[in-house]
């Protein structure tokens, strides 16, 4: 008899459990390290080198090429200095725009806080809810829009525990399924939901810190993966 069959040997019943993986995808994209940020000069440098001209750099270079012609020749330069700095002009605009442009702080007040009884936290990295609950009496609220992921669990926590006033062996099995959130759902209102005590939004570096039984740690790592 192998390990797993010694150990049903005894159990005189299984309490079977579903728990919901619960997953607040990237809000937005990490930032590059050094290796992706040279590949992708690279790779910005091949396609300026391989591509054609846009129509503004086709006009800039006609217009600059009359202009040359007519100062070779003498003629006046007024139509083709006026085409030339409209074409200048759209330049200076659109560089203007641009520097009008302040991206937002990639660092929310949350993280600067250490607040964890948010989701609007590490966004560029998958966040996951965990919650201390007695039993759950509802579902989560619907501006999460949560949707688990397939009809099949990503992976079972099994455990055997002895009952003290009948001396009887029971046990659990915990199945666990995928669950996306929306990225927008700030989820700060989780401890409203009846059963639950406590909660925290936690990176998956995070969960060592937060479960302290190893088998359920390793279980849990086996399927929660930053993606």
């Amino acid at each position: 008899m192998n390990t797993r069959g010694r150990s049903l040997v005894g159990v005189r019943a299984w309490n079977l459990f579903s728990g919901l993986c619960i997953r607040r995808p990237t809000v937005v994209t990490p930032e590059l390290n050094k290796l992706e940020q040279d590949t992708l000069d690279m790779l910005a440098a091949v396609e300026f080198e391989k591509s054609c001209l846009s129509a503004h750099e086709y006009r800039n270079q006609l217009e600059q090429a009359r202009l040359t012609s007519a100062l070779k020749k003498g003629h006046s330069l007024s139509s083709s200095s006026s085409s030339l700095l409209t074409a200048h002009e759209q330049e200076l605009e659109w560089q203007l725009e641009t520097k009008k442009f302040t991206p937002l702080d990639r660092v929310t007040d949350a993280d600067r806080t250490k607040n964890l009884k948010t989701a609007w936290r590490q966004l560029d990295r998958p966040l996951f809810l965990l919650m201390a609950v007695k039993f759950a009496e509802r579902h989560l609220p619907c501006e999460s829009k949560c949707n688990i992921i397939g009809n099949a669990p990503v992976a079972v926590h099994v455990y055997r525990y002895r009952d003290k006033s009948s001396g009887s062996r029971f046990g659990v099995q915990m199945y666990f399924f995928n669950a996306f959130v929306d990225r927008t759902w700030h989820g700060e209102q989780i401890i409203s939901i009846p059963g639950v005590t406590d909660f925290a939004w936690i990176t998956r570096d995070d969960l060592g810190s937060f479960i302290s039984d190893k088998r359920l740690l390793r279980v849990l790592r086996s399927f929660i993966h930053e993606y």
